[in-house]
């Protein structure tokens, strides 16, 4: 078994000139990987996106520490900002509805396309 530490990784994209931020989330998402999701939240919102995307397909644990960073992330956004969260797995899928996510989240099952302002995919829900 791996260390907890070791058991959650994050890529945070962030591409200033579309005022966008693209968070690929993999692994267990427990308490050890707060430390971590507390800094990209940080790191985003210096940046100030007007779209903030986070993919979650990669994610092979989430609970609370889950909702507790999108509501954080969600909340350190500028007001005409929009979040959205793609591509959770089946069984996390149910956590975001179960905990009504899409109150501060677009909750898509596919991914976000590269130029998302550009369609509308990127409007607050």
């Amino acid at each position: 078994m791996s260390e907890p530490a070791d058991s959650f990784s994050i890529v945070v994209t962030v591409a200033p000139e579309q005022r966008r931020a693209d968070l690929i989330l993999s692994g267990e998402m427990d308490m050890c990987a707060n430390p971590v999701l507390t800094d990209a939240v940080d790191r985003v919102a210096a940046v100030a996106p007007s779209v903030t995307v986070v993919d979650l397909a990669a994610i092979s644990f989430a609970g609370s520490v889950l909702l507790n960073f999108l509501a954080r992330r969600h909340h350190a956004l500028p007001p005409d900002s929009a979040l959205v969260v793609c591509r959770a797995p089946p069984v996390t899928r149910r956590i975001l509805d179960i905990a009504a996510m899409e109150s501060l989240a677009a909750i898509r099952d596919d991914t976000v396309p590269r130029c998302s302002g550009c369609d509308g995919d990127g409007d607050r829900p």
